[in-house]
């Protein structure tokens, strides 16, 4: 696309100075129409290069859509596991998300996003259909560093975790274990 526009960009400006000059230099009666339409051609073709450019700008690589498609895992159901930790993103930003311990039970979100805004919006849609949605409001300790705390997620199940800042939103799912392990038993 964008290289077969900037081909045609090339020959056309060869066909202008190579012939359609020549010919408006000699006083050829069709050259001065013939090299306002190969401008004219030549001022699409720049735009569609321009429109390509920013559209490929725009566009996600391959490995990132694959990464986007695949399931995620669970996370390891033992007292060690650390959580879960995510990157998602759009065009305009990203964001690393982690949850601990992503058990069902309180948790602790911790977001990290590019452009460090002031504050941000967050929003976790349990797997439940008819459970209420956690909306928070969260400011910014570091730039672009944000935390909460206390998020009670009683429903085992990929959570849908929603980032708004005035500039970006991120979307992206977390799976929340079943149950905290058993703690280990003491001998008495």
């Amino acid at each position: 696309g964008k290289l077969g526009c900037a081909l045609l960009l090339l020959g056309l400006a060869a066909l202008n100075k190579l012939r359609l000059t020549p010919a408006l230099a000699r006083g050829d009666t069709g050259a001065p129409r013939a090299l306002r339409r190969s401008v004219a051609v030549e001022a699409a073709l720049m735009l569609a290069v321009v429109a390509l450019t920013a559209a490929l700008g725009a566009t996600p690589p391959p490995r990132a859509l694959a990464l986007a498609r695949a399931p995620a895992p669970e996370p390891a159901a033992t007292e060690s596991a650390p959580g879960y930790l995510v990157m998602a993103g759009t065009a305009l930003g990203t964001a690393v998300i982690e949850v601990a311990p992503a058990r069902v039970g309180v948790n602790r979100l911790t977001v990290q996003l590019s452009g460090a805004p002031p504050s941000a919006r967050l929003r976790l849609i349990s797997p439940l259909a008819d459970a209420p949605e956690i909306r928070r409001e969260v400011v910014s300790a570091t730039p672009g560093r944000y935390r909460a705390d206390g998020l009670d997620l009683a429903a085992p199940g990929r959570w849908t975790i929603i980032i708004e800042t005035p500039d970006l939103v991120v979307r992206t799912a977390v799976p929340i274990a079943g149950t905290s392990p058993e703690p280990a038993a003491v001998a008495h």
